[in-house]
């Protein structure tokens, strides 16, 4: 059988690879689509004839994702649209939406199994253990909790052959992995959950062991060797706060046996004058740090300057439960840390004007002076749609400004990306 896996964006996705890597195992095909380099989607679907069309969209991007499942359903002859990933589980209820026909919310890699399993045997899919779907009056069908994988070394490794239809993107000079299982959106407490939430997802957020992440790093770049820097996707590997027992192992043989260049994600405070030094002695030299007004997050800056660690800041405007004020005090924050990149997520899928912070926000955010009479147009306009494309704007080009990737992997993405029918794909 087959699963497609439809991505927005053109980095390899290590969660995705995992995920296609357990199905391969068993015998099925797995293959990345991505809309905006591709000419004909739908002709490009219809030759692949996929069982289950997978999406994992990041919050602020599901508003997207949505649209093309309503597309894409109409394609794939019913093969049903699953939802996964740290928004779907925090959201559930997107099982209602149209083009949504069922959420899982427990361990994906059994829980996709035992759907192509019940698809191949032709059983109904509502109720399958870690998963909710919803009944034609709206009402949740939720199957029993599944329980999460403990030991996640016995998981195959990341299969970037998924991404086959794209030489641009398996040709990435950066090396894309996680160490454990968190994600982007655990690092930032001020998002929808609070500091004992947080606490309770990071103990129940496995990670491989140190011997197996190492191992992992090389098996990758042995099998490509033009890799020159290394990317950890996932909030895990700086979990614990302190160096002992795995992080100062995990850094001390990173150094050692690896060597490359590396950027990881981080809150403030998890980044004490121990970690950062060996950070640094390590070879971190970018950290993309989750902010928070109320957080005391100058003072790491700070540390990471002093440590010749460059500082990127994600921020989440938009939260469930925050007003305007809330995303203009964020934004304050931002600009008075004074990022060399600032990314900024919209969790509602939706950028309300936020007068003239957001202006000046702009120019940092895509670090391009340019493009500041688009942004004062579109704020000054009030339409959503104009200021929603601005920001995609900046989403695209952060690529570019942030130092992520070597300057022929942009090359390669900016002539392969934007081929797909944008006016039946668009956000």
């Amino acid at each position: 059988m087959r699963v497609a896996f439809i991505q927005k964006d053109p980095m390899p996705r290590p969660d995705l690879m995992v995920l296609g890597a357990s199905v391969t195992f068993l015998g099925h095909q797995a293959s990345v689509f991505i809309p905006a380099a591709e000419r004909d989607l739908e002709r490009a679907l219809r030759r692949f004839a996929p069982a289950v069309v997978v999406f994992a969209p990041p919050t602020g991007f599901h508003p997207w994702a949505f649209g093309v499942a309503r597309r894409i359903s109409a394609i794939t002859g019913g093969a049903p649209n699953v939802f996964v990933g740290s928004h779907a589980t925090d959201h559930p209820e997107i099982a209602r939406e149209a083009g949504v026909d069922l959420v899982m919310v427990g361990d994906p890699e059994t829980t996709l199994r035992e759907l192509l399993f019940k698809i191949d045997n032709e059983r109904d899919l509502p109720g399958t253990t870690g998963t909710v779907a919803a009944s034609p009056d709206g009402t949740l069908i939720e199957g029993p909790a599944r329980q999460a994988m403990d030991e996640l070394d016995d998981l195959p490794l990341a299969d970037l052959e998924i991404y086959r239809r794209y030489r641009f993107v398996r040709h990435q000079t950066t090396l894309s992995v996680c160490t454990g299982r968190g994600v982007m959106e655990n690092v930032h407490a001020g998002f929808r959950i609070g500091p004992k939430e947080l606490e309770r997802r990071f103990e129940q957020a496995p990670r491989h062991s140190v011997t197996e992440a190492i191992h992992r790093v090389h098996l990758h770049i042995q099998r490509r060797p033009h890799y020159r820097r290394v990317a950890f996707r996932d909030d895990t590997l700086l979990m614990d706060g302190a160096l002992e027992p795995w992080l100062g192992d995990f850094l001390d043989r990173y150094r050692r046996e690896v060597g490359l260049p590396f950027q990881c994600g981080a809150r403030s405070d998890l980044l004490g004058p121990e970690v950062v030094r060996e950070l640094a002695r390590a070879g971190c030299d970018l950290i993309r740090l989750a902010t928070d007004a109320r957080d005391h997050d100058a003072d790491a800056v700070a540390r990471l300057r002093a440590a010749g660690i460059h500082v990127q800041t994600i921020s989440f405007l938009g939260r469930p439960g925050d007003g305007d004020a809330d995303s203009l005090a964020e934004l304050d924050h931002v600009l008075t840390l004074e990022p060399e990149h600032a990314f900024a997520i919209a969790c509602d899928g939706t950028v309300r004007p936020f007068d003239e912070r957001l202006q000046r926000v702009f120019p940092i955010v895509v670090d391009a002076p340019l493009l500041k009479p688009l942004a004062l147009a579109a704020v000054g306009s009030g339409a959503d749609r104009l200021l929603n494309k601005v920001f995609q704007l900046h989403h695209d080009l952060s690529f570019i400004t942030s130092g992520e990737l070597a300057p022929v992997d942009i090359v390669r993405i900016a002539s392969r990306m934007r081929r797909g029918r944008r006016e039946a794909y668009a956000s």
